[in-house]
């Protein structure tokens, strides 16, 4: 008798069904064995059977929806789960729901979760999916936790996916960054969208004057806003790479952050793209005695100026 009514129910909404029992195969008993709970030990038992017989139900979905909200992070069940919905072809909207329920009470950073919302997103009719809703739903994520990786990363992909959720995206993310300057996740998001979506990633970018100044302001107000946010300059880093740019094109702007670590580190590159070796040399000096924990590597990037 299963004593979880829940569990009970669900079982007895088909056809007869026998438990298989796990096997394991210890030829001695195991040091350490996993104390399962007793109704999860039960309903992996019934699955097991299910599973063998290629039962694809309303009791499979029922099933693994039942033991997924013990443990989300149980992969296996969640593969058996999409391919029952796939061969029934059941409510794709409905399981989103099921999965913003879990993400927000068990699963926010749990990969089997997430993955499994993209497989269902994947498959949603393109007309289906409430874009706007998604994106809220992901906002909420990130206002519990606004590093979560598994949330940004479901975030680029989506934006793989939706392509006409980009523009809407940049004003998403700047709204993160303001709210939040030294969030790297937010950062690495927005170039994300400017050079991997919109401009394809292929090295090739065609930005306009414009553009280059619009974003290379954008970024120096933010630096403005904290100087020793190293995300920030990083970000700038990135953008002047990406778009084949010396340092020395923001050269008046980062000489002026001169009690600024990563200003000091951007402006050894500065000086030495301009061949300017006294500078350089000077300036390894100063981070050697003011970033100690990296005196050592200061004293080897001074070395090899020559």
């Amino acid at each position: 008798m299963i004593e979880d009514l829940e569990l009970n129910e669900i079982i007895a909404s088909g056809g007869p069904l026998e438990p298989t029992a796990q096997v394991d195969a210890y030829t001695v008993p195991a040091l350490c064995p996993i104390l399962y709970d007793e109704n999860y030990r039960t309903a992996i038992s019934y699955l097991r059977t299910m599973m063998g017989s290629g039962e694809h139900s309303d009791r499979a979905l029922r099933l693994t929806g039942y033991i997924v909200a013990l443990n989300p992070a149980h992969y296996s069940v969640w593969t058996y789960r999409l391919d029952t919905l796939v061969r029934m072809g059941g409510d794709l909207g409905a399981e989103l729901a099921v999965l913003d329920g879990l993400a927000a009470t068990r699963g926010s950073k749990n990969y089997q979760l997430w993955q499994h919302r993209e497989q269902i997103v994947a498959r949603l009719p393109r007309d289906s999916l409430d874009l706007p809703r998604e994106l809220s739903f992901l906002d909420a994520m990130l206002d519990e936790d606004a590093k979560n990786y598994h949330v940004w990363s479901y975030r680029q992909w989506l934006v793989k996916a939706r392509p006409d959720c980009r523009v809407e995206e940049v004003d998403r993310v700047r709204a993160r960054v303001k709210a939040d300057v030294y969030n790297n996740s937010a950062w690495n998001h927005r170039f994300f969208l400017l050079f991997e979506c919109e401009r394809g990633g292929d090295g090739e970018q065609k930005w306009s004057r414009e553009e280059v100044e619009r974003e290379l302001g954008y970024v120096q107000d933010m630096i403005t806003l904290a100087p020793d946010n190293a995300a920030s300059w990083n970000y700038l880093k990135g953008l002047l790479k990406r778009l084949e740019l010396p340092f020395g094109t923001v050269r008046e702007f980062a000489v002026y952050f001169d009690d600024s670590l990563p200003a000091l580190e951007f402006m050894l590159v500065v000086h030495q793209e301009a061949a300017e070796l006294e500078d350089a040399r000077r300036v390894c000096l100063v981070l050697e005695r003011r970033d100690v924990i990296r005196k050592k590597y200061w004293q080897y990037r001074a070395s090899l100026i020559k």
